[in-house]
């Protein structure tokens, strides 16, 4: 195992197993006997894998079933049967985490990014002016938020974005969330995205997921990320942003709803 990968105390490896830098093995995962997870990998939960080899920047979703396979991305060899299946990306079952793809705004993103601000401007004026005659800041400041990574001088680049005040209250968020808008329509960000981060939470992520990030665009709305252990939350976040941007326009955004929409079920079904 590589002093670089993040095995949960909930898997089982059963060796011989190679578990590369970066490789992430969620709990009640089981991996081995004989199979070698390259790097950059995630095996979620519930997933057995044996007799296999899995290249670089694969992601394996929950409930799989590999045994005597390569798997390389969304491309899986059955060996014994000399068999190559190709999972569809909109799946999201197998899915090949390299960066690529093109980040930019779509046309129609982009004019209702010009239009939002145009609607909830007068909203955004009358809480400036609400929080001055209070007394205290409105809901978002202007910070550098990581942009993308240089490959080659391992430099971060930055672009100042509006963005929650640092332990801001729920309401607080909401309203940063209206003047991300601006951002938005300025070029500066898409509506589904990985998460702002500051240069001192880039820099101490792992350089994998430094470079797995580089060409994302920072997002207004992000997916849902799991955490075990609280001090290893920025880099369950960039695990999220990583699995999110590989993902087609449309799932994403059909992800993101669907997971809004449990969370207020949940919640509803809590307060009743």
């Amino acid at each position: 195992m590589s002093p670089l990968d993040r095995v949960s105390p909930g898997a089982v490896l059963i060796g011989p197993v190679l578990v590369g830098p970066g490789c992430i093995v969620e709990r009640d995962a089981k991996v081995g006997p004989d199979v070698v997870l390259s790097h950059e990998v995630v095996v979620s939960t519930n997933t057995r894998i044996e007799h296999s080899l899995v290249l670089p920047n694969t992601y394996i979703d929950t409930d799989l079933d590999l045994c005597e396979t390569i798997v390389n991305g969304a491309r899986v060899r059955h060996l014994p049967v000399c068999v190559e299946s190709f999972m569809a990306a909109a799946d999201a079952v197998l899915l090949n985490l390299a960066a690529s793809g093109d980040q930019r705004l779509s046309w129609f993103g982009r004019v209702a990014a010009i239009a939002a601000p145009t609607l909830i401007g007068p909203a955004l004026a009358w809480h400036v002016t609400r929080c001055h005659v209070a007394g205290h800041g409105s809901g978002w400041t202007l910070r550098d938020v990581v942009s993308g990574h240089d490959a080659r001088s391992k430099v971060l680049r930055k672009t100042p974005m509006l963005v929650p005040r640092p332990r801001a209250q729920r309401a607080a968020q909401v309203w940063a969330g209206l003047a991300g808008l601006i951002d938005l329509a300025a070029g500066r960000r898409r509506w589904f995205g990985s998460r702002p981060c500051t240069p001192g939470h880039g820099y101490a992520l792992r350089p994998e997921w430094q470079q797995m990030l580089s060409n994302s665009m920072v997002g207004l709305l992000h997916t849902t990320a799991w955490e075990d252990v609280p001090a290893l939350r920025a880099e369950s976040f960039a695990i999220a942003d990583v699995y999110a941007t590989r993902l087609p326009q449309t799932r994403r955004a059909w992800a993101l709803v669907s997971e809004l929409m449990r969370a207020i079920g949940n919640r509803g079904l809590q307060n009743a």
